[in-house]
């Protein structure tokens, strides 16, 4: 998908050097990825953890609040709210920036590496952001969800299963 848009929307062709240029997504697409890049050091990666435990968080509450639901709107409802504030949140999401931060590469390589390579690139896509993102999904998923869920309703679960 990011081979696709980066060749796609990201890039137009230059009329005057006839070598393909980034266009204002592609441009945009350059800057998140060099955003989500830009976590250096311990308190980097402790940044990039708590945003990716928040943001899991907020998708399991959405999945939630969606099984929840009896109609539709209440569905949509359900999933649009914690959706959209985690996106305007800025919180990490592996899932999400396996898409984001290769899209910024390869369109930063079709318009002739005019961002800084050294923050942009295939290493540092992991080591500074998916690695530590995706640790923080899964604790705020199982912690802030799972966990105090089950707590809330163990009676309920431990009853519906028959155990103690």
């Amino acid at each position: 998908m990011a081979v696709l848009v980066s060749y796609g929307p990201y890039t137009t062709l230059d009329a005057t050097t006839g070598a393909l240029a980034a266009t204002t997504f592609g441009t945009r697409a350059i800057t998140i990825a060099i955003a989500k890049v830009s976590y250096f050091g311990p308190l980097g990666i402790l940044s990039v953890f708590l945003k990716g435990m928040l943001c899991n968080w907020l998708v399991c509450l959405a999945l939630f609040l969606s099984l929840a639901a009896d109609d539709v709107i209440g569905k949509m409802v359900g999933v649009w709210f914690p959706t959209m504030a985690f996106v305007v949140s800025g919180f990490e999401h592996g899932v999400a920036n396996m898409y984001f931060i290769p899209a910024g590469i390869i369109t930063n390589m079709i318009a002739n590496g005019s961002a800084n390579p050294t923050i942009l690139n295939w290493g540092t896509m992991w080591t500074n952001n998916i690695i530590w993102s995706t640790l923080g999904n899964i604790v705020g998923g199982a912690v802030f969800m799972a966990v105090i869920y089950y707590y809330c309703y163990r009676t309920e679960i431990c009853a519906l299963y028959k155990t103690t």
